[in-house]
């Protein structure tokens, strides 16, 4: 594999690391180490809202074919998504590193200069008043276009050989991180220093995955209905923006080749840190001290800053505009084909500029208050990771954050677009027309009340539900109604799905344990017992391993199943997860819906493009040896023709949606039955 080797410091890093040992004494590098590390977590933070809220304002699937606007949406949501995957990687690392010098991050109630948002047309924390053109720096929450793109180039802008090193009014994240590695260079900072956070608390792996069906996207050649691995499938046809050796250190070194590396030392603190600059701005040529258009040598994936830029020139007016681009990397020419503001409005919500809570009309601030909320929350499980260990960690971001994020905010928002206001100051271009209820990603108090977050949380969703039950038959039938928004609620499931997350005030190592429990399974052909297939026309099997269907309860994705033995695809969850499909340990801890179609494909590293029911008869196979079990071939309606051969690749869409039921994952469409659904 590539590696991304650990440059030296450059003489200007030197420089300032003698600057820095002559002005200031061990307590005050240590302590502005920690600030500074602070600070580059809120930075992270800041560019999660900006990202994820152009990314709902793409409509992923706005026609039923894969024409040039449905590519270009999917390619869009794709590559915005992939960065915002790599921005809570980019904040998981700095906080890795904060906590191993022993200070919890903060990520709720951060400091006073800091909101979990930068939108409303403000600026990056502690980022310089100007933008790297020399312009006022003023970033917005703002749906898909040529100037929101430009924006984004502004948050990811190439730091230039010789530019300022800084920890305040810097105007790339790249003079900030460099900074940051001078303090960790000093002689006043030691290995040891890098111990005093427990390693088993920070944030694993374990936990992530490069790619999931929302940061992939098709090429021309896409065939909904194709398997793996014929031509045209979404196996074949997906591109995967993010790469698995994308992060800083030697792949082959012992403990140094994750992205997502834990912090023990300085060499593995300052890897942290290379993920994070290389990542973002560019990796940087080590003879030219400029930045490039990847992210390492082996130029398998693009920088964050190349990858906004290729989608901005994509859009006109991209190559007539008089924005201030670096000549390195060199920018992209024109795309042969451009959208304009007329196609972006075919596969775009109408999304407001800047919206609030305050601003919208009185019967939507509980719903945009649950939506932050719920956004808020997410701060507090991923604090309260650092605070636990083992068992009750893996609880914490398997039926909690990911649950959270995959099944609560993104269903939340994608109901917030069945709903418009027409609020005069919000609405983009057009004040007239209305748009569409989009998250506003406000700080939220929800620690006081003298109740539990969650309850905090949960009592938007009550207030919803009593105003719904108050209102007038009149009154339901508006557009806009408490009863049609509390419907909402209910048909996505909200309320019990924020039950269901752990609650943050009561966590203990005690909690999240793995027990095992009744043994049901996944799809087709996984079955372990006779007569355990669900009866197809009234016939049911009579052999381990040849049983028609699922015996779980149907779950649409990554961590709703509710047994062992249940986790279906391979759209999103770990790499770990998605290697063992229907060979999950616990109830939660599954990686995607069940039943299993065959259209259906892994996109974490390692088995990418696989086919997720084959990997999963594979499991169960090698299972049921070890337990010198017996078991028959696979079903005949497991078999389909691929290529000139007949190939068990599990049941089609089509023939479980003929027999019960079909769940599907993500935005993309690229999971063989659609986006999510049941």
């Amino acid at each position: 594999m590539s590696f991304d080797p650990i440059p030296g410091l450059t003489p200007q890093q030197k420089a300032k690391v003698a600057e820095l040992e002559q002005k200031f004494n061990r307590d005050e590098i240590l302590t502005r180490l920690k600030t500074d590390l602070q600070t580059a977590v809120e930075v992270e933070l800041s560019t999660l809202p900006i990202y994820l809220y152009t990314y709902y304002s793409i409509n992923r699937q706005p026609g039923t074919g894969v024409d040039s606007l449905d590519l270009f949406a999917n390619k869009a949501g794709g590559t915005i998504m992939s960065v915002a995957v790599e921005e809570m990687l980019h904040m998981s690392l700095a906080a890795n590193v904060l906590f191993a010098l022993g200070e919890q991050p903060k990520m709720y109630g951060k400091s006073p200069d800091f909101q979990s948002i930068p939108g409303g047309g403000t600026n990056l924390p502690h980022h310089n008043p100007l933008g790297p053109d020399g312009k006022p720096m003023d970033i917005n929450l703002a749906g898909l276009n040529y100037d929101t793109l430009w924006g984004f180039l502004e948050i990811e802008y190439p730091k230039a050989p010789g530019s300022t090193l800084a920890d305040n009014d810097w105007t790339t994240i790249g003079e900030l991180y460099s900074f940051i590695r001078c303090l960790i260079a000093t002689k006043y900072i030691t290995d040891a220093d890098f111990k005093v956070g427990s390693v088993k608390k920070q944030i694993s792996d374990d936990y992530y995955a490069q790619n999931c069906i929302d940061t992939i996207y098709p090429d021309g050649s896409f065939k909904p209905a194709a398997v793996p691995p014929a031509s045209g499938s979404a196996a074949k046809s997906a591109q995967f923006p993010n790469s698995g050796d994308s992060h800083g250190g030697y792949a082959h070194s012992p403990n140094n080749d994750k992205e997502l590396n834990k912090v023990h030392n300085r060499k593995s603190a300052v890897q942290a840190i290379e993920t994070i600059c290389d990542q973002g701005e560019g990796y940087v040529n080590p003879l030219t001290h400029q930045s490039e258009a990847t992210d390492d040598p082996a130029k398998t994936e693009l920088s964050h800053y190349y990858k906004f830029l290729s989608l901005q020139a994509a859009l006109t007016p991209y190559g007539t505009a008089a924005e201030k681009l670096p000549n390195v990397p060199k920018p992209p020419g024109k795309a042969p084909m451009q959208v304009t503001p007329e196609g972006l409005a075919q596969i775009c919500f109408k999304y407001p500029t800047n919206p609030t809570t305050a601003a919208y009309p009185a019967q939507f601030h509980d719903l945009s208050n649950l939506c932050n909320g719920v956004y808020q929350y997410l701060f507090l499980m991923t604090e309260a990771t650092f605070t636990v260990s083992g068992a009750t960690q893996v609880e914490l971001f398997n039926v909690g954050v990911h649950k959270a994020m995959i099944w609560v905010l993104d269903k939340l928002i994608q109901g917030m677009h069945t709903f418009t206001t027409t609020t005069t100051t919000q609405c983009a271009t057009n004040p007239k027309v209305a748009c569409a209820l989009a998250p506003t990603f406000e700080n939220l108090d929800i620690t006081s009340n003298g109740i539990t977050a969650k309850e905090n949380v949960l009592s938007y969703c009550a207030s919803i539900k009593a105003k719904a039950a108050a209102e007038s038959d009149n009154q339901k039938a508006q557009a806009n109604s408490y009863s049609k928004q509390w419907a909402m609620l209910q048909a996505n499931n909200i309320a019990e799905l924020i039950r269901e997350l752990p609650n943050v005030e009561m966590l203990d190592n005690g909690q999240g344990q793995i027990v095992p429990v009744e043994v049901k399974h996944a799809c087709m052909g996984l079955n372990e017992c006779k007569g355990q297939g669900r009866e197809i026309d009234g016939v049911s099997n009579n052999c381990a391993g040849q049983g028609l269907c699922y015996t779980s309860n149907n779950h649409t994705c990554h961590t709703l199943n509710n047994c062992k033995n249940q986790g279906g695809c391979g759209l999103y969850g770990t790499s770990e997860e998605q290697k063992m499909p229907g060979d999950n340990a616990c109830k939660g801890h599954g990686s995607c819906a069940t039943p299993i179609n065959a259209e259906r494909f892994a996109t974490a590293q390692g088995v990418q493009r696989a086919s997720v029911w084959q990997l999963a008869r594979e499991t169960f196979e090698r299972r049921m040896t070890t337990q010198n079990k017996a078991f028959g071939d696979a079903p005949s309606e497991a078999y389909q023709t691929v290529g000139e051969l007949s190939v068990a690749v599990g049941p089609s869409y089509e023939w479980i949606k003929e027999n019960g039921c079909v769940t599907a994952c993500g935005s993309s469409g690229m999971s063989g039955a659609g986006s999510c659904g049941g």
